[in-house]
């Protein structure tokens, strides 16, 4: 078990630090200004609905196949569904803040730029810890061991 939270932990670190450091090199040395425009109003109705779709195909995949794993018999198998589900939500959530990136960079519009904020926010929230290993697999101490 906890070499499959190592492995996760480094997949999400991966993850955020390649979304925080694109985020930067667009702000911050490519430095979008253009005005906003009917091109960026359209970008602010479309990336909410990107991100919600992410956030709930994520959760209710994942939820599905946690639902799987509590009939499985072995542990390595849990812990198999567990790491390729988690990648998946991951994934998911990462498209959706790399999206609101290049809305950004294309408009300029600080709004965009605070949803993908939010988005990086959002995907902190899925940092892979034993508690959680737990909880989504309904695994027991004994279970653990």
């Amino acid at each position: 078990m906890k070499a499959t939270l190592t492995k996760l932990t480094l997949i999400f670190v991966a993850l955020i630090l390649g979304q925080v450091a694109f985020f930067g090199v667009v702000h911050f040395v490519l430095k979008p200004s253009a005005p906003m425009d009917q091109q960026d109003d359209i970008f602010i109705y479309i990336l909410p609905i990107i991100m919600v779709f992410s956030l709930t195909t994520g959760g209710l995949f994942s939820k599905q196949r946690f639902i799987e794993s509590r009939k499985m018999e072995g542990l390595e198998e849990k812990l198999r569904l567990y790491t390729s589900t988690s990648i998946i939500r991951m994934a998911l959530l990462k498209g959706a803040n790399l999206t609101a990136i290049v809305f950004y960079l294309m408009g300029g519009n600080q709004a965009i730029a605070i949803m993908g904020l939010v988005g990086l926010l959002a995907f902190m929230s899925l940092i892979p810890n034993k508690g959680r290993l737990q909880r989504e697999l309904a695994l027991s101490d004994q279970d653990l061991v």
